[in-house]
């Protein structure tokens, strides 16, 4: 359990809806303060979230970090690319809302991005605002993205056609999983914030674009000269960006 210095820690264990165990941070500034639910990148667990609990502490936001589905100690089935960690998204949501009240954001990182998405359906009435950095389009693009990365082209084209066409044996109906699909379940009067990094590779400011067709003029976009995730690396670049944000709505 980590200790800060701007903000009294606990920890959580919370039950997803199909009795899946969520473990979580609960990260209070203060008994009346608004609440953001963090959901960190692939490969990463909670701890990964404390920058950002860091910097929504300073807007005076309490937080609740949690653990997503197959990653570190929580529990849940394998890696769907966030569908089914909307699940976990969800039951911290809701027990913020249940044992907290008051205003509740979510903000997701890559992979938590994705699970937030996918649980905007659930999750109308309850969120004021969302907070997306680097969400992935949908799985074609974060495979090909991937392969490019690692690979010299054509047989980058080729390695990605091959792992897309054995994906569905794993996970059944990988085609479809598409957060940028799912953004158009967003409530309309709820604020956006989508966070860019120039130098994405994983998730391109081009591709990033196209969320703007979907969500339209409620949805902000700001680019910093960053690489993949890495907006948790600069604090008061996220302090200024989220203070800006929340002031315009």
């Amino acid at each position: 359990m980590p200790e800060v210095p701007w903000a009294k820690s606990s920890a959580l264990e919370l039950t997803a809806s199909d009795g899946a165990l969520v473990r979580g941070y609960w990260l209070d500034v203060g008994e009346s303060a608004p609440t953001v639910v963090l959901l960190h990148m692939n490969r990463a667990d909670r701890g990964a979230m404390l920058p950002a609990a860091h910097a929504w502490a300073q807007l005076g936001y309490s937080s609740v970090a949690i653990t997503l589905r197959s990653h570190g100690d929580a529990e849940g089935g394998r890696l769907d690319f966030g569908r089914t960690a909307r699940l976990d998204a969800a039951c911290a949501v809701d027990w913020v809302e249940e044992h907290r009240g008051g205003e509740i954001l979510v903000h997701g990182v890559s992979l938590g991005s994705a699970a937030a998405l996918f649980a905007a359906g659930e999750l109308r009435g309850k969120v004021a605002g969302y907070v997306f950095e680097a969400p992935y389009t949908d799985v074609v693009d974060a495979t090909y993205n991937r392969t490019s990365i690692f690979l010299p082209p054509v047989l980058d084209r080729v390695a990605g056609w091959s792992l897309l066409a054995v994906a569905p044996w794993f996970v059944p109906g990988v085609a479809e999983i598409s957060p940028l699909a799912a953004a158009s379940e967003l409530e309309e009067d709820v604020p956006v914030l989508i966070l860019i990094g120039g130098r994405d590779r994983y998730s391109t400011p081009e591709q990033m674009a196209r969320f703007r067709e979907v969500l339209g003029p409620r949805a902000t976009f700001v680019t910093a000269n960053v690489g993949h995730t890495e907006w948790l690396g600069d604090v008061p670049l996220m302090v200024r960006t989220l203070t800006d944000w929340t002031a315009s709505w």
